[in-house]
């Protein structure tokens, strides 16, 4: 059956379903440009923490050496190697991660390290989502507003701390110029 067939009226019903499919595909590849920028962006700093180790290993005599990394990451030699010889990278995420634990309420620097760095914005977010949680349902418990009874619990949620520690080791050795994952694996 043509459109001719069908009646103007459904032509425009036609229409508007194919708006509507138009739309749902510029948003599907709004966000799939997204996820995409994210990923280069975390594989920058994946690259520049590559290169930071190859220098501690040439440092080390090259046990492992190119040959080694490339076998290990699964990067080219030439990738390899312009990561080695090209520091800056590495410096300004230290940098980065130190403006954090310098100054804890530097969001702007949290949200760039974290975009560059998506592990550590995974255990920054599940912790504050563990206390978001755990004070939802303390509130919930108390009922109507007790003026003696505190607004907030006063311990945190199970596992906060631990994922804060994590984070926050994380970020000292990131801030100290040191890479991999440290005893946090």
């Amino acid at each position: 059956m043509s459109l001719q067939q069908v009646g103007p009226a459904n032509n425009l019903t036609c229409a508007a379903v194919e708006d509507q499919r138009t739309e749902r595909r510029r948003t599907a590849l709004m966000l799939a440009g997204r996820r995409s920028r994210a990923a280069t962006i975390a594989s920058t700093a994946a690259v520049a923490e590559i290169g930071e180790i190859l220098r501690q290993d040439q440092a080390a005599g090259d046990p492992i050496g190119i040959d080694g990394a490339e076998v290990l990451t699964g990067l080219t030699r030439q990738t390899l190697a312009d990561a080695r010889d090209d520091p800056a990278r590495w410096h300004e995420l230290c940098g980065l991660a130190k403006r954090v634990v310098e100054a804890q309420d530097d969001d702007a620097a949290r949200v760039d390290l974290h975009a560059q760095l998506p592990h550590l914005a995974g255990w920054y977010h599940a912790a504050q989502h563990l206390q978001r949680v755990h004070k939802r349902a303390y509130r919930g418990k108390r009922g109507d507003f007790d003026p003696v009874v505190p607004l907030n619990p006063e311990d945190d949620a199970r596992g906060y701390e631990a994922l804060m520690s994590v984070y926050e080791a994380a970020l000292a050795r990131l801030a100290a110029g040191a890479p991999g994952p440290g005893d946090n694996r």
